[in-house]
């Protein structure tokens, strides 16, 4: 599968993967957009979160959940809350362990234009 071709113009959750083995480790960075106001993981992504599970059973992920800065503060912080929760579920689905996953709500705090990765935090 190509992950490169797994981009979108919306707001995001960020995973990064960190995977430890006996002579190596590696930090992957993915992006998965949702809908505005939505915490749904879209259906075109949801081989992604798969193949990220099957590939990566025993890695630590870190899962962002991001917002734009449109909106309540607070509900920001709520969306953002579920959209890494909604990814988290899709990856302990697929054979993640919970314990191996960290996840973590920025709300509007740390905006992320999911078409670039680059942050939004200084618009």
């Amino acid at each position: 599968m190509n992950f490169s071709s797994f981009r979108a113009p919306l707001a995001a959750a960020a995973l990064l993967v960190a995977a430890a083995g006996a002579a190596y480790a590696q930090q992957c960075r993915f992006e998965v957009p949702f809908a505005l106001n939505s915490a749904q993981v879209p259906a075109n992504y949801e081989p992604l979160l798969r193949q990220i599970a099957q590939v990566h059973p025993q890695s630590r992920i870190t899962v962002q959940g991001h917002t734009d800065k449109l909106g309540n503060a607070a509900a920001n912080r709520a969306l953002s809350e579920r959209r890494a929760q909604a990814v988290a579920s899709a990856l302990t689905r697929n054979g993640v362990q919970g314990s191996n996953l960290n996840m973590v709500a920025f709300g509007e705090d740390r905006p992320v234009d999911a078409s670039t990765g680059a942050s939004q935090a200084n618009l």
